[in-house]
């Protein structure tokens, strides 16, 4: 890649990152899903609108609780054709709701890309300071880029966190 070519998809990298970040810790879930992989997007769906449809007939309350919180405005009749954004906003809602404390914390943070690195053509590594409040903390993100376009990787695969959630309604 020429140094002219790698700047260029540097910027882009960093700009992703950043718009991702902003859209993440204010919560604008929304926004978020354009920042993230298709890719992932398909699998969590594939991955995780299985479970809560079989959850949703549970006979634990608590279950049927998070079962309502994710399908929140879907029709029964429509849950099994949601799209892969109405998936991670349902997952969204429900994480949201349980961590509530942490997505305070984050919505004061900001994020800076102080490196990035590629691996081939289709996969970055950006190196980040997220500050929150005065404390800065590293972490390392990685994007893939799809149809051209660079897109966040969760830190989580879509099958780790379709595992978790199981353990979580279907026990």
């Amino acid at each position: 890649m020429s140094s002219h070519a790698l700047a260029d998809e540097t910027k882009e990298v960093k700009e992703t990152v950043s718009k991702y970040w902003t859209a993440f810790s204010n919560a604008d879930f929304t926004s978020t899903t354009e920042y993230i992989s298709p890719l992932e997007l398909a699998a969590l769906k594939e991955s995780l609108l299985p479970i809560f449809l079989e959850a949703q007939h549970s006979k634990n309350q608590e279950v049927i609780s998070i079962t309502s919180v994710f399908f929140d405005g879907v029709a029964p009749e429509k849950r099994s054709e949601m799209s892969q954004k109405e998936v991670f906003l349902g997952l969204m809602r429900f994480t949201s709701l349980v961590a509530s404390e942490q997505f305070k914390v984050l919505s004061q943070s900001t994020i800076e890309t102080d490196q990035v690195t590629f691996d081939g053509d289709s996969n970055a590594l950006a190196d980040c300071r997220v500050m929150l409040g005065e404390t800065p903390i590293s972490t390392i993100l990685r994007l893939e880029r799809v149809n051209g376009k660079w897109y966040m990787k969760p830190e989580e695969s879509p099958i780790d966190t379709a595992t978790k959630m199981r353990s979580v309604l279907l026990r």
